[in-house]
């Protein structure tokens, strides 16, 4: 018998997946928020005015359409769009002398967020004279000097409030960003303005009265943004020298984290915090803004997105597609609800680890991941986000919301309490488990913080074969998106685990073997230790977070000198190579859930009757990288023939006494490995007495083939591994499966100076068998099958891809179920 009927009939499968719910707040359907999103721009855009404005009221027409405009361009409408298109005609006929009525500086600021998200090398000019006119028009002098108000009153004059303010802020921010800037004393004036209003971290209409949630919003983003464009970071730069690890200016950090902290007591997804029921589309924006500027997931206990996004949706008005109420009518409520949900649209780039709550030692650079996500942004030409979490608190599904964990700092990250350190040692192994990517680096020639990381990575992967080496100079680390000078190489280290180096360290200059030079730089000069480090590196460099911490992304007319900049470029580039390693440029969105799936190891004295049991072989070459390879194979042979089946995955050593009563076997691995002489006794035995072994090379990994192979001469002397030609019935329909003909097979392409791409070649299937008495007992694969089944793809992975890793795995498992 060869059907599926037959597999239905006598066979069940059971996966132990053991998946961890999601907390209640998480619990949103990704589907019916991007339809709602999508019900919302509909709505809008059937709102939209024939000249392609929106609003009636003269007096802030502009104002309406700006903002309407801005929440359709965030939610994904492309500049292309024939909305935004009207809508650009309009707005471009209204210079900030043309609009009327007294909300000009709402206006002017909206107008300006649009023409730089929308076509801002075609707008710089209106974006300029916009940006000129909102410098002209903030307050010069008296208490409210930094300040906005309204911009009908005169310009300059003493008139000022936090939401005014506000959008000045945002509109200014969003001008450097597309390369128009404002003179220096624009942002100084406005963060004195900002730490002058507020009242122990919180903020009301012109002071400290009439305190609220969206006041308070306000003022944390703004004060931020204004802190980060004038005042001293983490770093600086005078002539050719770099100074990393400064003590950042302690003013504005101090008020915006008691801003934080307020918000973190108070936050409601309900309702505008002391604001009486009123303002609560706009609170919900403000709130976005803070989310975004500071990175922050939680405020608090809360994960204010998810939570927010849950309200909104219980919100919708008549119809499901828009919002109204306190005040705030559609054209107000409803695009800044969608300004709101549009974060969770944008792919997540990467986490900052907090592993520290009363100091700064994780964060002396506190700029440095939004700088380099900004960079990356332009790279990719795609909007990212980023996120901070502390890992204490959160969840495993909290982590993998993430594709890669940073990690930094001058402090030993491990807790001295042994019990706080076992459980995140066990949530950092199941991140890596699960696909997962941790980047570390140790600030400046500290060596606290290295020794508490290797300890930690001797904790997460206690396994021999784990641990860090100096990735040599064909990584991709130096060339995966731009190609990093040969002069601008600095020891990087890393851990192969799973289907890629998932494990990127930066480690910091050995004081034992610092020689100082007294050269312009003032950069200290060493020997490696051959031990730890043996890659002979000419100069020591300050830390990639020093360099994106001082990076300039904005051209001001004020250029670092060109030792400086050399090494910021190189600094930007090789975290740019890191995140496109580790992610290969796949990102999913906040709105995605995760679900960990940890399979446990067992060892059972006897197997279920009426069950095919999977056995996963150990061995030291790496037999866990891909724990979910055979789960996923498994839940799309489920898929594929209907059968409401399940599979047991244990992890299976040749010599224990019950190996015959896993009649298939699957193997992988990416290091090398050797069996013992009874390992190999007992593998021969097995497949000999109907046995099926199924194999892969993790990335076609050159060292795991070479072992599997020699170890096959030693356990088959008498019947080589060959290759299975492309008529056998393996690749036919003969067992229920595919007519395999031709396979997807994918690799990076490295041209000199260039960055790394993929490519995908249309060839036969290329596998090789042992047969025993007319059977193959054995099928191996030299390229991945484990990965792409995992749905990882790693640029320098040599594998099939996902569907034909699928064929191929399945037509393997229906020919072993023939044979068994």
């Amino acid at each position: 018998m060869n059907n599926t009927s037959y597999l239905i009939s006598h066979f069940s499968f059971l996966i132990f997946l053991t998946v961890i719910p999601l907390q209640a707040a998480e619990d949103i359907d990704p589907r019916e928020v991007n339809n709602l999103i999508d019900r919302a721009v509909m709505f809008l855009k059937g709102k939209q005015n024939r000249d392609g404005s929106w609003g009636t009221n003269d007096g802030q027409i502009v104002g309406y359409t700006s903002l309407n405009a801005l929440a359709l361009l965030s939610s994904g409408t492309t500049p292309q769009d024939p909305a935004i298109q009207k809508a650009l005609a309009y707005l471009r006929k209204y210079p900030p002398e043309k609009i009327a009525g007294g909300s000009r500086t709402y206006c002017v600021s909206l107008q300006t967020m649009v023409y730089c998200l929308a076509e801002p090398e075609r707008d710089k000019l209106l974006i300029r004279k916009n940006v000129d006119w909102l410098q002209q028009i903030q307050v010069k002098d008296g208490t409210n000097k930094g300040g906005w108000g309204y911009g009908d009153e005169g310009r300059g004059t003493g008139y000022a409030d936090v939401s005014c303010s506000q959008f000045a802020v945002l509109a200014l921010y969003e001008a450097e960003r597309v390369g128009v800037t404002c003179e220096a004393s624009v942002w100084t004036d406005s963060k004195a303005y900002w730490e002058r209003t507020q009242s122990g971290g919180q903020w009301g209409y012109q002071g400290p009265t009439g305190i609220s949630g969206s006041r308070t919003c306000a003022g944390i983003a703004s004060l931020l943004i204004a802190s980060g464009m004038s005042e001293q970071g983490g770093a600086a730069v005078n002539g050719e020298n770099i100074h990393c690890c400064l003590d950042a200016a302690a003013a504005s950090a101090t008020i915006i984290q008691q801003g934080l902290n307020w918000l973190g007591r108070e936050f409601s997804p309900a309702s505008n915090p002391r604001g009486h029921g009123s303002y609560y589309f706009y609170y919900m924006y403000g709130v976005e803004r803070v989310g975004r500027t500071t990175g922050h997931r939680f405020f608090g206990q809360h994960d204010w997105y998810r939570e927010g996004t849950k309200e909104l949706m219980r919100r919708t008005g008549v119809g499901g597609n828009s919002w109204e109420a306190g005040g705030e009518d559609a054209l107000l409520a409803t695009p800044f609800a969608l300004l709101f949900l549009s974060k969770g649209r944008r792919p997540l780039l990467l986490s900052k680890i907090q592993y520290e709550i009363d100091d700064n030692s994780w964060n002396i650079h506190p700029q440095d991941i939004n700088q380099l996500t900004q960079f990356v942004e332009k790279q990719w030409k795609m909007d990212l986000t980023w996120q901070t979490v502390h890992w204490e608190h959160a969840t495993i599904e909290d982590l993998l919301q993430s594709p890669v964990l940073y990690l930094c700092g001058n402090k030993n990250p491990l807790p001295r309490d042994r019990n706080r350190a076992d459980k995140i040692v066990e949530k950092l192994r199941q991140y890596l488990d699960q696909g997962g990517f941790i980047f570390a680096e140790a600030y400046g020639d500290d060596e606290s913080f290295d020794d508490g990381f290797r300890s930690l990575m001797r904790k997460v992967l206690p396994e021999e074969e784990y641990e860090l080496r100096l990735l040599d100079k064909d990584h991709p680390v130096w060339d995966a998106e731009i190609v990093v000078s040969p002069s601008q190489i600095r020891p990087i280290e890393g851990i192969d685990f799973g289907c890629q180096t998932s494990v990127i360290y930066c480690p910091p200059a050995p004081k034992e073997t610092r020689i100082v030079s007294q050269g312009p730089a003032e950069q200290a000069q060493y020997r490696p230790v051959a031990q730890r480090r043996p890659m002979p590196v000419s100069q020591y460099r300050p830390s990639l977070s020093c360099l994106w911490e001082i990076a300039r992304l904005v051209d001001r007319g004020d250029p670092y000198a060109k030792s400086v900049q050399d090494q910021i470029d190189a600094g930007l580039a090789i975290g740019c190579n890191i995140l496109a390693y580790a992610t290969d440029r796949e990102l999913k969105t906040k709105l995605e859930k995760y679900e960990s799936v940890k399979i446990e190891p067992k060892v059972k004295q006897t197997v279920d009757r009426g069950f095919i049991s999977i056995g996963l072989l150990q061995h030291g070459g790496g037999s866990n990288c891909a724990p979910r390879a055979i789960p996923r194979l498994m839940e799309a042979a489920v898929a594929r023939y209907g059968m409401p089946v399940s599979v047991q995955v244990e992890k299976i050593s040749l010599t224990q006494p019950n190996l015959s009563d896993y009649p298939i076997l699957f193997m992988h691995g990416r290091n090398a490995f050797r069996l013992t002489t009874t390992e190999r006794e007992a593998l021969r035995k097995y497949v000999d007495r109907g046995g099926f072994l199924f194999v892969n090379s993790i990335c076609a990994s050159a060292a795991f083939t070479k072992s599997f192979e020699e170890e096959m001469k030693l356990v088959f002397p008498d019947e080589p591994l060959v290759l299975i030609p492309t008529d056998d019935p393996l690749y036919s329909e003969e067992y229920g499966g595919k007519n395999i003909e031709k396979v997807k097979l994918r690799s990076s392409q490295r041209t000199p100076g260039r960055k790394i791409e993929a490519s995908v070649l249309e060839l036969p299937p290329e596998l090789s068998g042992i047969r025993r008495e007319g059977r193959l007992g054995v099928i191996f694969s030299p390229y991945d099958i484990s990965c792409a089944l995992e749905k990882l793809n790693s640029m320098e992975c040599k594998g099939y891809s996902q569907e034909s890793a699928l064929d191929i795995g399945i037509n393997a498992l229906l020919y072993a179920m023939e044979h068994i």
